[in-house]
């Protein structure tokens, strides 16, 4: 009966520490803990922060209608994550200093869709762009431009 005792307590404990603290004052002084803040331009993020900038899992929801879901480091994207731009094309994948970098996939609101490597926001690397009409292109890709030895798949 103790052991069950103990367990429980420890259950019960664990389960207070996963949940972050709400944050509290200003948000530039927010450190380690959970809240939402609305900026000037329209602009909000909800989620952890640290050190008075958005820091681990959280969402920012841009006053044009972009919105990112992600992680965070140091106030910018930074690890996986999902952006979905003004206009209906989605970027899902890495993340590096706010930039779609690493594998990822990006889709536009006709059906085309890039699967493949990014840097810097553009397809960098290999990867495969099929069209909307189910034409796809796979190859090497620079600064977001397919490369001469692209070939077709029919």
């Amino acid at each position: 009966m103790k052991a069950l005792l103990l367990v429980t307590l420890l259950l019960v404990q664990t389960a207070a520490w996963a949940e972050p603290r709400p944050c509290t004052g200003s948000p530039s002084s927010w450190d380690l803990c959970a809240g939402k803040s609305n900026y000037p331009d329209g602009s909000s993020y909800d989620g952890m922060w640290k050190s008075g900038k958005p820091n681990g899992p959280g969402t920012l929801r841009k006053a044009d209608g972009g919105q990112y879901s992600g992680e965070w480091l140091r106030g910018r994207p930074n690890g996986k994550g999902t952006y979905t731009y003004p206009g209906g094309r989605q970027y899902t994948g890495g993340f590096f200093n706010g930039e779609p970098t690493g594998e990822g996939s990006m889709t536009w609101p006709d059906g085309t869709k890039y699967v493949g490597e990014f840097k810097n926001g553009l397809p960098d690397g290999r990867g495969t762009l099929t069209m909307g009409s189910g034409r796809k292109f796979f190859g090497d890709w620079k600064n977001g431009k397919p490369q001469t030895k692209n070939s077709e798949e029919k």
